[in-house]
């Protein structure tokens, strides 16, 4: 397995949301990447047109893949299938409404050494991860021969599996779970949930955890943010 990050993303009608987050990952990953884009909207073309600057990246390989059948065109159904087809080291799967801000996998990666995978936040009634940002070795997941399956999202029937052979997991500092991080957020006038490392914000959710706002706002402002930076 190569020292690579595969980033999978699964697209539902969310093209402005994919090609911001796209973007961020050129901005703020310093590894080279595979950037694998499951589309389940059955508008391939669109994704495709909207996303287009980032395939000539360089050292990065933005894979849009239609061939799955209806069976699995799931939001599930496409995380299996990209995982599949990766062969990197480090797999990190993002929803597409989030985006990264600051540099983040220096200090990530040491952490997969004593946990299985890394989460943005937790759902305490349920007592499982409910991740818009997981993050872990390949090499786990295969050993231990796991698959994504839907129980309240993908982090469930995972968080079951390590508290079940009580193998270790890393919430990162986030603003879901601390309300009081609120007051740390980068951009306080945007609505989101905000993912912290050593007191540092890097990873933004849309939505729950500022004040409130709508999709547009969120579009306009991070591509200028994107821009300048």
């Amino acid at each position: 397995m190569s020292n690579i990050i595969d980033f999978i993303i699964v697209n539902y009608n969310t093209f402005d949301f994919v090609n911001l987050l796209i973007k961020s990952i050129k901005l703020f990953v310093s590894m080279t990447n595979h950037i694998y884009l499951i589309d389940t909207s059955n508008q391939m073309h669109l994704l495709e047109k909207i996303c287009s600057d980032t395939v000539t990246l360089k050292n990065k390989k933005f894979i849009c893949n239609d061939a799955i059948n209806n069976a699995v065109c799931n939001h599930i159904g496409g995380i299996n299938y990209a995982f599949e087809l990766g062969n990197s080291e480090y797999v990190c799967i993002l929803d597409p409404d989030t985006i990264f801000i600051n540099k983040w996998e220096e200090k990530l990666i040491p952490l997969l050494d004593t946990n299985c995978f890394i989460s943005n936040r937790f759902e305490p009634g349920l007592n499982i991860a409910r991740p818009q940002l997981m993050f872990f070795k390949r090499k786990f997941w295969i050993d231990n021969k796991l698959r994504f399956e839907y129980f309240k999202d993908t982090g469930g029937n995972i968080t079951l599996f390590c508290q079940k052979h009580d193998k270790k997991f890393f919430i990162l500092d986030n603003s879901y779970n601390n309300k009081e991080l609120i007051e740390k957020h980068a951009f306080p006038d945007i609505y989101c949930e905000q993912c912290f490392i050593d007191d540092i914000p890097f990873f933004l959710h849309q939505g729950r955890g500022g004040l409130k706002g709508d999709r547009s706002t969120w579009i306009q402002f991070f591509t200028v943010f994107l821009k300048r930076n």
